[in-house]
């Protein structure tokens, strides 16, 4: 054979090989899709890790931050480029979830899954659906208080004899704090505050100061997302909680996909995880509630099915928010 056969051959098996090597790493690409949360990173990031580890081939960007500045950010691209950035989001704030399905932000996905979650946390065209749900409880210092003297529900949190010993989330800062606040107003009135403000509470910027308090008994009685109370009590903390008897506020965080997004595919098998036994599992080793129905409460916690919860209207809170702050403010400073 002489050597233009032979450089000919070994120029085309190059060539061979080269394409082969051109559709192995096509075939190996990855798709990555951009994750807006506002639920804290140490329950976000795991979820995304498992996800990965299940689907190698799709690599989640999260962009985490306090809910107005993942809204805003949202708004802000909508109205620049017709379309979120976000492939998916997972949002605490039911209200502005609504506002982006009815403006026909979300994709609607039937997904398999979605049979398996309660129906009070999943929108029936499958545009969005909520995979966890915080609930509020009252929570208490067993150095200072014993269980027969807590507070068994929501207006006995006005009593005097809590006088100097409640703690709140400040709504000025707080989305929680603000969302319990409105659903006192929406449940009681007004009157509800003034009567707390007479017995002197103690405003903090969030859950973490809470605790603080209540665990040393400075500020022995507050109200507190149940996964911080679990968290706390599994610790060994001087702590417990009463589940209100009129209901606890329920805060669901839901998850949707991005209307108009060029990664549909990749962000529908993130949707099925979210609401998946794998995705549960997660968020239940993380002492988190899940909404799928044969499922179990977190340890140390009531079916998600045995929650009592009051009504809250979430279009009426996100509307009256602004003004509720400044009647909040007020009422305390009297």
């Amino acid at each position: 054979m002489n050597v233009a056969i032979r450089g000919c051959f070994f120029a085309c098996g190059m060539s061979i090989l080269a394409g082969i090597w051109s559709m192995s790493a096509a075939s190996a690409e990855t798709t990555e899709i951009q994750f807006y949360t506002t639920v804290p990173r140490n329950l976000s990031e795991p979820l995304a890790q498992k996800f990965t580890e299940l689907n190698p081939d799709i690599k989640v960007n999260i962009f985490q931050a306090g809910v107005e500045t993942v809204l805003e950010k949202m708004r802000l691209e909508a109205r620049g480029t017709g379309r979120f950035q976000a492939d998916v989001m997972w949002i605490e704030e039911p209200a502005a979830i609504r506002q982006f399905a009815d403006e026909g932000r979300l994709e609607a996905y039937q997904s398999p899954e979605l049979k398996n979650v309660s129906a009070a946390y999943r929108d029936p065209e499958g545009r969005f659906v909520a995979n966890h749900v915080a609930f509020i409880f009252i929570m208490y210092s067993t150095k200072k208080i014993q269980p027969g003297a807590a507070p068994k529900s929501w207006s006995d949190l006005t009593d005097t004899k809590f006088a100097g010993q409640l703690v709140f989330s400040n709504p000025q800062v707080s989305g929680t704090g603000a969302a319990i606040v409105s659903a006192m107003v929406q449940k009681f009135g007004w009157p509800f505050w003034e009567g707390i403000a007479k017995l002197k509470p103690v405003l903090v910027n969030g859950s973490q100061g809470m605790t603080s308090l209540i665990i040393q008994g400075e500020r022995p009685v507050g109200v507190m997302q149940d996964y911080t109370i679990a968290d706390a009590m599994q610790k060994k903390q001087p702590v417990n909680f009463i589940v209100p008897e009129e209901g606890s506020l329920a805060m669901p965080a839901y998850f949707a996909i991005a209307r108009g997004t060029p990664k549909l595919e990749a962000a529908k098998k993130f949707y099925d995880f979210m609401i998946s036994k794998d995705g549960a599992e997660v968020l239940m080793r993380l002492g988190m509630y899940h909404t799928r129905t044969d499922l179990p409460g977190p340890e140390g916690r009531p079916p998600i099915a045995d929650v009592k919860t009051i009504p809250f209207d979430w279009a009426q809170h996100a509307r009256e928010k602004p003004a509720m702050k400044a009647t909040f403010a007020d009422v305390m400073d009297k």
